[in-house]
């Protein structure tokens, strides 16, 4: 049985990345910090970027939450736009009853 090691908040730790996925962590992916690329860019790609475990955090998360907020916006635009182009209906429901006759 193995044991696991605990790993203290400043060691850092190794992220195996290709050639790709550094190029699009460093060219596409909004909110990682400089001290992160300025890590990834001196490390050859053959080894493992060397990251704390705030940074694999701030690696991770900040994408996930631009992501999120792009999403939300996307769909709250498509509601919007959708609502529109059926005259105010939501999710395409038919009223009751038809325009111009009472109930």
């Amino acid at each position: 049985m193995t044991r696991k090691k605990q790993i203290k908040p400043s060691e850092k730790v190794g992220l195996t990345l290709t050639h790709g996925e550094r190029m699009l962590l460093l060219n596409v992916v909004n909110g990682l910090t400089e001290e992160i690329r300025d890590v990834m860019r001196a490390t050859p790609t053959a080894q493992p970027v060397m990251l704390t475990l705030d940074d694999l955090v701030s690696l991770f998360t900040k994408p996930a939450m631009n992501l999120g907020h792009a999403l939300r916006t996307i769909a709250a635009s498509s509601d919007s736009s959708m609502s529109t182009q059926r005259g105010g209906r939501i999710d395409g429901c038919i009223p009751a009853t038809k325009p111009g006759h009472a109930s």
